[in-house]
């Protein structure tokens, strides 16, 4: 493999150091010889954003985005620091419970049902893990 590779990087090269533009084309590979050119590159076009004259301008409301925004759920980033700041857990012990959702769930219910549980958090994050 590291002979196509090696030669590629050289007929790259090659002309861009003379000023030329390097030739697009799909080569084939056998081995000593240098790979024969098969067929030139189809010529691609590069997308540029136009504008469209029959579509009217998308006029998005703020309340709309508001009513989406709050109907997502928590991102895990999001739920990662509530639960470091809520329930004073370290960095491992909150990317553990927020790596599966029904289990961070599970650990909010938990804490929820009983409050009791919050002056040990670190004790119910690790009955949660290890019965889920």
């Amino acid at each position: 493999m590291g002979t196509p590779v090696a030669f590629e990087i050289q007929r790259q090269t090659r002309p861009g150091n003379k000023g030329q533009p390097v030739v697009q084309e799909t080569l084939g590979w056998t081995m000593p010889r240098a790979p024969p050119s098969r067929r030139p590159a189809r010529k691609t076009h590069p997308i540029t954003a136009t504008s469209e004259p029959d579509l009217p301008p998308l006029v998005i409301e703020k309340d709309w985005i508001e009513r989406v925004r709050r109907s997502l759920p928590e991102l895990p980033s999001a739920r990662f620091q509530r639960f470091q700041k809520q329930y004073e857990l370290n960095g491992y012990d909150a990317n553990l419970l927020i790596s599966e959702q029904d289990v961070a769930v599970y650990f909010e219910q938990a804490a929820a049902a009983s409050p009791a549980c919050l002056q040990d958090t670190r004790q119910l994050e690790y009955w949660a893990t290890c019965t889920a």
